[in-house]
C-alpha cells in the first residue's frame, strides 16, 4: 500500500490567531472596510508580512504596546 504526502485539503481545523493592532484598525478589518496591510519594513521584528500568533494573545498585545511606544 502506497501512502500519498497529505495535502492541505487533508487539514480541517480551526485555528484563532491573534493580531497586534489598534482597535480601530482592528474593526474596520473585521468588517471589511479595510484590509490587512503587509508590512514591507525589513526591519521588523519578523521580516515583511502579516504576523498572527496561535495560542498567544499576550505576544499580539506585548507586539502592540511595543509599536506604539516606538510610534511616541
Amino acid at each position: 500500500m502506497t501512502q500519498s504526502i497529505p495535502q492541505f485539503e487533508d487539514y480541517h481545523r480551526i485555528v484563532i490567531g491573534y493580531h497586534g493592532t489598534k482597535r480601530s484598525t482592528a474593526l474596520k478589518i473585521v468588517q471589511g472596510i479595510e484590509p490587512l496591510k503587509r508590512s514591507e519594513k525589513r526591519d521588523d521584528w519578523l521580516g515583511t508580512g502579516v504576523y498572527f500568533w496561535e495560542y498567544g494573545p499576550q505576544h499580539a498585545w506585548m507586539w502592540a504596546n511595543r509599536r506604539k511606544k516606538q510610534a511616541n
